[in-house]
């Protein structure tokens, strides 16, 4: 079974065999393979830091809880970049689980009064008797109400995977089909190490 981890990997390794050059002119541009490659190192990076949030054996602290939620939402901007790359379709929208996830993160500890865009302004505070192993909660007040959001951090663990995994499956289709382009049409000199391999 797939995860975020295992397609960044796959990904990284699809344009290996090729130049610099060669890899810059089948992905549109210079810029389109600097951010093919951020986006990856973005990926890769949040996903060790999630591994190393998930293998905490003590409650975490406010810190790390914030940063949980930061994670989550770098992925999902760096998945949203590589779609645009290979000109993909992605109705983020439509993705409740993602979209929940940006919302609750936005209003806790991003832009808190830019969120009006998904609903009302509001802004947040987190009681520190709330943080325990498996969560912690961030009240939300908007003009009119408040809102207790519980932030399990297994449950928002396992949606961003969910939905990650499904559309960096179709990214990883999308760059094979142009890595296959790419190998029938460059020369010997175009490779690294000038060697074709074998197919």
């Amino acid at each position: 079974m797939n995860t975020v981890s295992s397609l960044q990997g796959k990904l990284w390794d699809v344009f290996n065999l090729y130049s610099v050059d060669v890899r810059s002119k089948y992905l549109g541009s210079d810029h389109n393979y600097d951010h093919y490659y951020s986006a990856l190192d973005s990926i890769q990076d949040m996903s060790g830091a999630l591994y190393e949030f998930s293998s905490i054996q003590r409650k975490p602290t406010l810190l790390e809880c914030l940063g949980f939620l930061q994670c989550l939402v770098i992925q999902q901007d760096a998945v949203l970049l590589l779609s645009k790359i290979f000109g993909l379709t992605w109705d983020y929208d439509a993705e409740t689980e993602l979209v929940q996830i940006r919302d609750v993160r936005n209003r806790v500890v991003g832009h808190p009064n830019k969120a009006a865009k998904r609903g009302p302004k509001s802004t947040a505070f987190f009681p520190s008797q709330t943080v325990c192993e498996e969560s912690f909660e961030a009240v939300i007040q908007f003009k009119d109400k408040w809102k207790t959001e519980s932030i399990n951090f297994t449950n928002y663990l396992t949606r961003n995977e969910k939905a990650l995994c499904q559309q960096l499956e179709k990214i990883l289709s999308a760059a094979i089909r142009v890595e296959k382009k790419m190998f029938k049409q460059q020369p010997y000199e175009t490779y690294i190490g000038g060697v074709k391999q074998e197919r």
